[in-house]
């Protein structure tokens, strides 16, 4: 089916409006005081000023001042805290040369960023066949990805379009209904056709049977790139709701969710406004309240549809979907040059995401690449291993997050997926975490206390210059205090910090939870010790160890720009990788199955409270203690009884939209306060919607008629199977976390360092 609606790739346009619309100019003159918007001629910069004034000059106050934990922990997101990771890293592993398998598992939220960058970095000498096992731990991120793999994958599509048709799909709370238009016609084939097939299967089974959470595979491939995907039938259902439905909410009710998600989880204003320059506050505001990853003098006339994965009538926002999401992508962005607008940090963000989804697109043309896609919860992972795709284990294995969500049963679970040292030296496990620098431990708080004093003293560090000590009549809120109070924690010696809390016993003595039969003589952490097989990997070799550090030393010199740019970035958290390998004994299965199902029943804070007291000596009570054999062999048993049940249900099902292991899956989204929602709609039509962006269409899009719709999926279908100044500079990186270069040059036909056939 023809496009019903011209598709122009998005260009630099003028700022300034001619008319009832914009001016289509090409922009060369930024406007000189904030260098977010640029005009075509000093005309237009003259005329539009009146309306840009309101921006360029505004006020942004700031309220009450939180502590930098509760400013960085405090605030749910929807979007990933750590910058996308080239998981691959081939030149400084396998080698250049390595033509063979690697195997890769990606696992947490937005983990499907890490699999786009890894191959658009990939050497153009490089040629690994890669298969990989991604798995997104929400329902919306997993439809993300879905749609973007379809999209990203189609050779009749101009690259430039799918990209920006990825970007706004991923990002922009509306969309041009030709976009969406795109987005259907290539994705939609392929959930209809699976729709269809378990149409069929409960026709021969009588219908509902399974229930919504029966998991159904899609198969599909496109030269040499092939997917499957799994998803429960009450998935695919919602996928192929949002995908067929777009513009089912009209403007002002989906700006009210808007506003109430930046009251309930947007950073609080005073700590935004002293971090930031008044050029990254303006692109901030414009985000909360218009939602468009675009440049920031972009129009906004042609995005008439609601985007149906952020919003539909009976569903709210993503909690935290106001939040900054630029931060999910390597500061890198800021050199983007080819930008009218040097302080315009979106515009660089659209742009830059742009070239590298082009990128993807012809890397992965010239690849071998086989991708299975999943949608499960964090707490599922002992289940993988029922399935072909984790048979073989893995070269790399990103975790991401899930660390801190439950760093046990995360070592335990990623153990049993890494291949072993002497099979690949360059197998790794990569994690993050958040808390190594703004930890309470006590065997720190000496150091807080020296830091409490510089607040109002000098340092002897160029921070006295960026971000002077405040007098004694500064108050906590004082937007001067709060700078130099980040700046301070810029200075931390983040290592020292790191290494305490890795050494800390109360929080990752493992092996004093459960002994079994080695007794523990000294609590120590598995930092240490290792675990399981797993042993720390000191010397990174996939991921920078700190990927948002600017200071390595007390005696480093930033420049102000640098400094600037680190401060106001969108994810101000210390962040820290943690890499892994196997490169012990494998524990035996019953050892193995024990400490799973150990993690397996005990939250994190439920282990860490125990772990405390068996650390402290302190007694524990009957009903936490004992995590002995018996206890959990038992629910072991109960646990492969199920297993051996659920596997023969599935042996009796058919093929085409076959059973595989049951998943329960929740969504991760809580339900809006519908009565501060209402207030905010009822005002929304005269003072609320002030801060929204030129070129809000109020409407809905309409429904194409059944017919068209049909010849529509059957063509998709038919196409698919065949086959500013001071926020920006170049990002510094210590020697520390750059591996050392050899002084040879490797072959390109050389199998690279390392992996043992």
């Amino acid at each position: 089916m023809a496009d019903s609606s011209p598709l122009p790739i998005t260009q630099p346009t003028c700022a300034a409006r001619d008319g009832d619309g914009p001016c289509h100019g090409v922009p060369h003159i930024p406007c000189p005081k904030c260098l977010v918007v640029a005009y075509c001629d000093p005309a237009c910069r003259k005329k539009h000023w009146a309306v840009h004034k309101l921006e360029c000059c505004a006020d942004f106050p700031g309220k009450h001042k939180p502590a930098i934990d509760e400013a960085v922990d405090g605030k749910s997101t929807f979007w990933a805290r750590e910058p996308a990771t080239d998981v691959i890293n081939i030149e400084k592993n396998e080698g250049i040369g390595y033509d063979d398998n690697i195997r890769l598992l990606l696992t947490g939220f937005t983990a499907f960023r890490h699999l786009i960058y890894s191959i658009a970095k990939l050497p153009k000498e490089a040629s690994p066949k890669l298969s990989i096992f991604l798995n997104e731990c929400s329902t919306l991120h997993g439809m993300r990805a879905f749609i973007a793999l379809h999209v990203l994958t189609s050779s009749k599509s101009d690259p430039v379009l799918n990209a920006e048709a990825v970007i706004h799909m991923w990002y922009s709370s509306r969309v041009p209904k030709a976009i969406w238009d795109h987005i259907h016609r290539i994705a939609g084939g392929s959930v209809m056709t699976v729709l269809v097939d378990i149409a069929k299967y409960d026709r021969a089974r009588q219908a509902g049977q399974d229930g919504d959470s029966n998991v159904c595979r899609s198969r599909w491939s496109r030269g040499g790139f092939s997917l499957d995907t799994e998803l429960t039938r009450g998935q695919w259902q919602e996928l192929w709701k949002r995908i067929n439905n777009p513009g089912t909410l009209n403007m002002t009710k989906m700006t009210a969710h808007r506003f109430l998600d930046v009251r309930k989880h947007s950073a609080p204003a005073a700590c935004s406004r002293a971090r930031m320059t008044k050029a990254r506050l303006m692109g901030v505001q414009k985000w909360e309240y218009d939602g468009m990853l675009l440049p920031f003098g972009h129009p906004r006339d042609d995005f008439d549809t609601p985007n149906p994965l952020f919003m539909q009538e009976s569903s709210e926002l993503p909690p935290g979907a106001t939040q900054e999401p630029i931060g999910e992508w390597p500061m890198e962005l800021l050199d983007y040059e080819d930008c009218p607008a040097p302080n315009d940090v979106y515009g660089k963000a659209f742009y830059y995401l742009r070239d590298l989804l082009v990128q993807f697109q012809r890397r992965l043309a010239t690849l071998e690449v086989h991708v299975q896609l999943t949608s499960t919860q964090a707490n599922e992972f002992v289940q993988w291993d029922d399935d072909a795709m984790v048979d073989l284990p893995f070269d790399r294995v990103y975790g991401g997050e899930l660390w801190d969500q439950h760093p046990l049963l995360t070592l335990v679970a990623f153990s049993r997926a890494l291949s072993h040292r002497d099979e690949n030296p360059c197998a790794t496990l990569v994690v993050h975490t958040v808390t190594p620098v703004l930890h309470n431990l006590p065997i720190i708080a000496k150091d807080v206390v020296q830091e409490s004093a510089l607040l109002r003293q000098p340092m002897g560090t160029v921070l006295d210059e960026y971000a002077p000590p405040q007098p004694r009549t500064a108050t906590e809120a004082n937007d001067g205090m709060i700078r130099r109070q980040y700046g301070i924690v810029l200075w931390r010696n983040w290592d020292r910090f790191a290494a305490k809390y890795f050494a800390s016993a109360e929080t990752f003595s493992f092996l004093s939870l459960m002994p079994l039969d080695k007794p523990v003589k000294m609590h120590q952490s598995v930092f240490q010790t290792g675990f399981l097989g797993m042993t720390v990997r000191d010397k990174h070799m996939v991921a920078t160890r700190w990927p948002l550090r600017l200071v390595h030393s007390r005696n480093d010199k930033p420049s102000l720009r640098d400094f600037n740019r680190y401060m106001g970035w969108a994810t101000q958290i210390p962040l820290r990788h943690i890499e892994w390998m196997f490169s012990g004994e494998d524990p035996r299965d019953c050892e193995w199955e024990l400490w799973m199902a150990l993690a397996q029943q005990r939250t994190k804070e439920v282990y860490l409270k125990q772990l405390a007291r068996i650390v402290n000596g302190e007694p524990v009570s009957k009903v936490e203690d004992e995590v002995t054999v018996s206890r959990v062999e038992g629910d072991m048993e109960k646990m492969l009884l199920e297993t051996v049940q659920v596997n023969a249900q599935a042996a009796g099902s058919d093929a085409g939209s076959s059973d595989t292991t049951e998943i329960a899956f929740t969504d991760d989204y809580s339900s809006g306060d519908d009565e501060e929602l209402a207030a905010i709609e009822s005002a929304a039509g005269v003072d609320a919607l002030e801060g929204v962006a030129e070129g809000n269409v109020d409407g809905t899009a309409g429904n194409t008629a059944a017919a068209e719709r049909a010849a529509e999926h059957d063509e998709a279908h038919a196409a698919g199977t065949a086959g500013n100044t001071a926020d920006v500079d170049e990002t510094v990186e210590h020697d520390e976390d750059k591996p050392k270069k050899s002084g040879k040059k490797k072959s390109k036909k050389s199998k690279g360092k390392g992996r043992k056939k």
